[in-house]
């Protein structure tokens, strides 16, 4: 297992309206049980390369990766497009950014703002993933 360490951040606002029409697909690829309404974006200090353990392709959508993460004891996935990988562009580089999908809503639940610092873990084994998430 891996801990990603970012500060939350704002971003476009454009996640609700462009995942309402693959919402389905994300929870039937995922197994969530619900997904809120955007992402929540988490900023790293460097790039990190998602390791897809679900995806939708080019023909269902744009091609998104999915890869498992853990946020205090929370299961959630981490959703990014593929070209983001692909295209660095210095500090607002698309891969140091996670955009956290959770059944929960983040920032409300956990009264996060801009520049809070979270803690995702990433590339653990089956254990990991099927620990009982905490309250």
């Amino acid at each position: 297992m891996q801990i990603l360490r970012g500060r939350v951040i704002s971003r476009y606002g454009l996640a609700t309206p462009n995942l309402k029409t693959v919402e389905s697909l994300i929870l039937e690829r995922t197994g969530l049980p619900s997904m809120a309404p955007g992402t929540l974006n988490v900023q790293l200090s460097h790039r990190y390369i998602v390791s897809a353990d679900a995806a939708i392709g080019p023909t269902e959508y744009f091609t998104r990766e999915l890869q498992r993460c853990r946020v205090r004891g929370h299961r959630m996935w981490i959703m990014r497009p593929d070209s983001h990988e692909r295209s660095p562009l210095g500090p607002q580089d698309p891969a140091r950014v996670l955009e956290l999908i959770s059944p929960i809503r983040l920032r409300n639940a956990w009264c996060l703002k801009d520049h809070s610092v979270l803690e995702i873990e990433v590339e653990g084994d089956a254990d990991w993933w099927s620990k009982v998430e905490s309250l």
